[in-house]
């Protein structure tokens, strides 16, 4: 698919303040940044953990260079992850790791450690994204429990009390209803998101457990990433609608009542942005694991054809 392909970027000397826009909550000149050819930056981790790779995350401009040829003889053994990675009709895999030393057992074990403590962290950092979106939970009940009593509030006004509080431009009441539809609607569609985000992140961080499931798991992870972006503009977008509500009820109603649900809005904010942020170390270690599951694959494969050929 192109994704391991060189990439063809170059290293941003002095990077702008702005926001890397694939994660989205970590500055540009806060870590290793990559200019593309078409011009755009990105971490290179945000670059690194996207396996499919090959465009520019803004323009679609492809950016990555010809594949390498990288293939194997048909004879031998021949593990079915590989033809993944590389076809059997391509001849050069096993001759030329035929002509390298096979590795030895004290680097095999090297690897399996690697590939462990890659597994270890991978498990770690799923549970804490687990526990911060609980938090997350929590907060957005007590925010939607706040909101609900100023609705209760609301509703309770009569005409009159209304009418007392009419712009020359749009009748409060009718503004105040269309927010409020407009919010539950929002808050519907960031539910559905984040059900649907919640079984991609299960799905993905599932290790392939036999060679038919490596391309299952890049769809997934391909699944994860478009779900999380679909799921963070919506909560940003519910929060500018929730904040236009919020408006109106402080017109209308007692302000302590609109403090109170300004600081559980603002509580849901950063339980967002730390589940988000859990996610991208998420991201990074599954990657981190995959490849070491790579590495450890290859070189038992690596070790089995010196073995098949004694």
């Amino acid at each position: 698919m192109g994704a391991h392909a060189p990439l063809i970027a170059n290293v941003c000397d002095n990077p702008p303040d702005d926001y890397c826009m694939i994660c989205q909550h970590e500055k540009l000149n806060e870590a290793l940044s990559l200019t593309l050819e078409c011009g755009h930056m990105f971490h290179k981790d945000c670059l690194d953990m996207m396996i499919e790779f090959k465009g520019c995350a803004i323009c679609r401009q492809e950016c990555r260079g010809p594949l390498p040829d990288i293939s194997a003889e048909e004879s031998g053994p021949w593990p079915e992850w590989l033809e993944a990675i590389a076809p059997s009709h391509r001849p050069q895999v096993q001759h030329e790791l035929l002509e390298q030393s096979p590795p030895t057992d004290a680097r095999i074990s090297d690897l399996e450690m690697a590939f462990q403590q890659a597994r270890e962290r991978t498990a770690r950092l799923y549970n804490e994204v687990l526990r911060h979106q609980a938090n997350l939970s929590e907060a957005r009940l007590l925010t939607e429990t706040t909101e609900e009593d100023l609705h209760q509030q609301a509703l309770d006004m009569s005409e009159i009390q209304w009418d007392e509080h009419n712009s020359r431009i749009e009748s409060i009441q009718r503004k105040y209803k269309r927010y409020q539809q407009m919010l539950y609607a929002k808050r519907l569609q960031v539910m559905d998101y984040e059900f649907d985000h919640l079984k991609s992140l299960a799905e993905y961080n599932k290790l392939p457990s036999d060679p038919n499931e490596e391309l299952q798991h890049r769809y997934y992870r391909a699944n994860e990433w478009v779900v999380a972006r679909e799921l963070f503009h919506s909560q940003k977008r519910k929060q500018v609608i929730g904040q236009a509500l919020e408006s109106v009820y402080f017109n209308i109603l007692s302000p302590q009542y609109t403090m109170a649900l300004g600081d559980r809005r603002g509580d849901e904010g950063y339980a967002e942005k730390k589940v988000s942020e859990a996610e991208h170390l998420w991201r990074q270690s599954v990657d981190a694991r995959d490849d070491a599951k790579d590495r450890l694959d290859l070189a038992l494969y690596h070790k089995s054809l010196f073995e098949y050929s004694e």
